[in-house]
């Protein structure tokens, strides 16, 4: 666990020490995809565990006039 904190203060440092227009490239060129891919990771996970509690996609509507015990359920 040392050599993950030490090699995470070395690059904290590299970045740091950068005049601000290139710290700026690089925390976006890496931020930006990590939080693009934290967002869908927790999209995923957030509609897996809806769908296990019985709340389905809301973008599906039930027809007009079916009432939910009519309803077929797909597995």
């Amino acid at each position: 666990m040392s050599g993950l904190g030490n090699w995470w203060d070395s690059v904290e440092l590299w970045v740091t020490g950068l005049p601000f227009v290139p710290q700026v490239v690089v925390v976006m060129v890496v931020l930006v995809p990590l939080a693009a891919g934290i967002a869908r990771l927790l999209d995923i996970v957030l509609a897996g565990a809806l769908r296990l509690i019985g709340r389905g996609d809301p973008s599906v509507e039930p027809e007009a006039g079916v009432v939910p015990e009519q309803l077929e359920v797909e597995n």
